[in-house]
C-alpha cells in the first residue's frame, strides 16, 4: 500500500513539473511573438513616416 502511494506521488509530481515547464516556454513563445509584432509595427511606422516625408518633400518642391 505505501509502495503505491509513492508511485502515484513521484507520477503526480513528474507530470506537475511538466505542466510548469509546457506553461513557462508557453510563456516565453507569447512575449517573443508580442515583442516582435511590436518591433514589425515600429518597422512600418517608421516606413510609412519616410513615405510621408517623401510626399511632402515632392509636394512643397512642385509649389
Amino acid at each position: 500500500m505505501i509502495l503505491d502511494i509513492s508511485i502515484a506521488t513521484i507520477i503526480a509530481t513528474t507530470l506537475n513539473i511538466a505542466l510548469l515547464i509546457a506553461v513557462i516556454f508557453l510563456i516565453y513563445k507569447f512575449i517573443r511573438i508580442i515583442r516582435n509584432f511590436i518591433n514589425k509595427h515600429n518597422e512600418l511606422d517608421k516606413k510609412v513616416d519616410a513615405i510621408l516625408n517623401k510626399l511632402d518633400n515632392k509636394n512643397n518642391n512642385s509649389i
